[in-house]
């Protein structure tokens, strides 16, 4: 019984590492182009986490042979590791490969891949990390190119908008949190798109009183590129004495309320 125990004990401590991993096969190299490279296997850490890859093990199906990766081999969140040996361990028709953890467990299987000439390609997820292959210039250690999709980028929890400078602007030009009733206000913030591509948004203005009952609610559709900003400013006229609340979102549309900004700025505001 004593024994049982033991093993559970380390079957909770090493399983989480191969779940929470995000060990991917990501690009194989079945045909070098010249005669010195060897064949060789790329993983990519998809996570943000550093990873130990000690006793992990690719193999190939077709030769039969398995690689194992040495005892003390890190791979950094979002990092690459290639596995290669001295020898020919592929075939260059009908491969499929299989990586497994140090307990066995099956991680990742791709294939079958076929490269019946030498030359500088090689079979590679594309875009990087995505369930997509191709055969393309080769990328070892490094990203395979190329942007993910929307539904993948989010997934990985990438915010594709960040919403900055929130403020509500009185008639006199000054950012204030008290303001009078029937006083013409403007709402006013900035989002930056972080997105690899140009990427459509819908900007949305949220205001409720204190008693969480919506008084105003306006949004902007509208096209944003990579790492451009836009300033958004909406009017407001309060019409009672209350305590109100401005939230800002960033969704794909309002048909289709998909979050592309994860924060939420808000704003009390007091009108007297």
């Amino acid at each position: 019984m004593i024994i049982y125990a033991l093993v559970v004990i380390s079957s909770l401590i090493i399983l989480p590492v191969s779940a929470y991993a995000q060990i991917i096969i990501n690009e194989v190299e079945l045909y070098p182009s010249v005669s010195y490279e060897r064949q060789w296997v790329e993983l990519f850490n998809t996570s943000n986490f550093a990873t130990d890859l000690s006793g992990w093990t690719i193999t190939s199906l077709s030769k039969n042979m398995t690689l194992t990766v040495p005892q003390g081999t890190m791979v950094n969140g979002s990092g690459y590791f290639i596995v290669k040996n001295s020898e020919s361990w592929m075939e260059q028709k009908d491969e499929v490969i299989i990586l497994k953890d140090q307990l066995g467990n099956v991680i990742d299987q791709v294939g079958p891949f076929t490269e019946t000439d030498k030359d500088s390609a090689t079979w590679q997820r594309y875009p990087n990390g995505e369930d997509n292959w191709r055969f393309l210039l080769k990328t070892p250690d490094k990203s395979n190119g190329g942007f993910p999709t929307l539904k993948e980028t989010i997934s990985r929890g990438v915010e594709l908008f960040s919403i900055t400078k929130i403020s509500l602007i009185d008639r006199s030009g000054t950012n204030t949190t008290l303001a009078n009733v029937n006083e013409p206000l403007k709402v006013s913030a900035t989002i930056e798109s972080n997105s690899f591509e140009e990427e459509s948004f819908t900007y949305i203005v949220k205001i409720t009183n204190s008693e969480g009952i919506t008084v105003q609610l306006s949004w902007v559709s509208g096209m944003l590129k990579t790492k451009k900003s836009l300033e958004f400013s909406q009017q407001w006229i309060p019409e009672s004495i209350d305590n109100y609340e401005i939230e800002i979102f960033v969704w794909k549309d309002v048909a289709d309320p998909t979050p592309l900004s994860f924060n939420v700025p808000q704003l009390p505001v007091t009108i007297q």
